[in-house]
């Protein structure tokens, strides 16, 4: 018997950067089109995940289980998209990052290195997941929020929902926050008044939340990186 649920459409190619070739898919059940992938092993045929619209799966990608690609979403690398997360709009996933559980990668999000975004963890608008961090629980990063090195935020922390709207890129590490071009030390990013910041792009009403954010991730940060000598 015919476990297949698709088919790869061999006239309907796409060609990416780097002369990578891609081509469409079509559902055999009705004939619905699909989005695009590189080769059968990006797809699985098992499970009800579907990769739509112009979306792409491509090099050693894998979208599994029930999980969806929606829009112009792009899946690269060794990436593994599972369980009944959603990635869509402009967002990217690559390397060997997962996302799994019900999260949501969506807008121009990017989920890079081997960051992992589970749970009902949600990215959105330019948020950054990379190197060796986990996003999990009900996490709701957006803006420019910049999560890398080997910090781990869980939606079971006080500061569950990181929602600011910052106008340049914010990373926090287990030794400092790097925001926009300027870099401090913990230290230094707890003492700065209010004025200060402000002038670099934080508004009074967020920098509370912020600053007890930034703690966070530094606590998580660095405990991860103890736990894992």
């Amino acid at each position: 018997m015919d476990a297949r649920k698709y088919e790869i459409l061999g006239e309907q190619v796409r060609e990416l950067d780097g002369g990578v070739r891609v081509h469409r898919i079509r559902r055999l059940s009705d004939g619905a089109l699909g989005g695009f992938v590189q080769s059968e092993e990006n797809l699985s045929q098992q499970g009800t995940c579907w990769i739509h619209d112009d979306a792409v799966a491509s090099g050693a990608a894998r979208v599994v289980e029930d999980a969806q690609l929606r829009g112009r979403a792009a899946v690269s690398g060794q990436a593994r998209i599972s369980g009944k997360a959603v990635v869509q709009d402009d967002a990217t996933v690559g390397g060997k990052a997962r996302v799994q559980g019900e999260a949501r990668v969506e807008r121009h999000a990017a989920v890079s290195g081997e960051a992992e975004v589970s749970g009902s963890a949600e990215l959105s608008d330019h948020a950054v997941a990379a190197d060796h961090a986990r996003i999990s629980g009900k996490c709701h990063l957006w803006g420019l929020m910049r999560v890398t090195g080997d910090s781990k935020l869980e939606g079971a922390y006080p500061v569950s929902g990181a929602q600011f709207g910052l106008r340049h890129n914010l990373t926090v590490t287990g030794g400092h926050v790097l925001f926009g071009d300027k870099r401090y030390t913990h230290a230094q990013w707890q003492k700065l008044p209010p004025q200060d910041l402000a002038r670099i792009g934080i508004r009074a009403d967020m920098r509370l939340a912020l600053l007890e954010l930034t703690e966070a991730l530094r606590k998580l940060s660095t405990l991860h990186e103890t736990v894992g000598r």
